[in-house]
């Protein structure tokens, strides 16, 4: 399986390959649109509001559902590696897709400059039975910081 997201001018074009076949879909560009890992630039865009406390929105594109969907973002001071890092909790704007997707929690240094790394359900799957499963896991980027699961021996 392949796919990508592009911009061309005020749309977004998504297309998905797997074997001979090809999906695609169109929608309309949004500035608070991001894809994978460009949720972090975004947030470090974004930090003066939200270590003011503000909870803001983006589109998080998902591949493999041709399409974008809302997420909030807000700081999350009651996490236990909040003592340590700046916590951002990233969650389904709808409550339906909350049913099935669960909070990720980005972590980075204080001052918003350094992303260590991201707990939660990540977008990579395991099959399981025939199954497709998602996988609840941690990126650590700081293998450094003990408390995010690394540590130098």
């Amino acid at each position: 399986e392949t796919a990508r997201v592009e911009r061309h001018g005020q749309e977004l074009v998504y297309e998905q390959w797997i074997g001979s076949a090809t999906r695609r879909n169109r929608e309309r560009f949004d500035e608070r649109v991001t894809v994978g890992p460009t949720v972090i630039p975004w947030a470090q865009r974004h930090w003066s509001a939200l270590t003011a406390g503000r909870e803001l929105t983006i589109r998080y594109a998902v591949l493999d559902q041709l399409r974008s969907f809302e997420f909030r973002l807000a700081m999350a001071h009651d996490h236990p590696r909040a003592d340590r890092h700046a916590v951002i909790k990233m969650w389904p704007a709808s409550v339906v897709l909350r049913v099935f997707v669960s909070p990720v929690y980005l972590m980075f240094t204080r001052d918003g400059r350094a992303f260590h790394g991201m707990i939660g359900r990540l977008l990579p799957v395991t099959v399981h039975h025939g199954k497709p499963r998602p996988i609840d896991g941690q990126l650590v980027l700081d293998p450094s910081d003990s408390s995010i699961g690394g540590g130098r021996r």
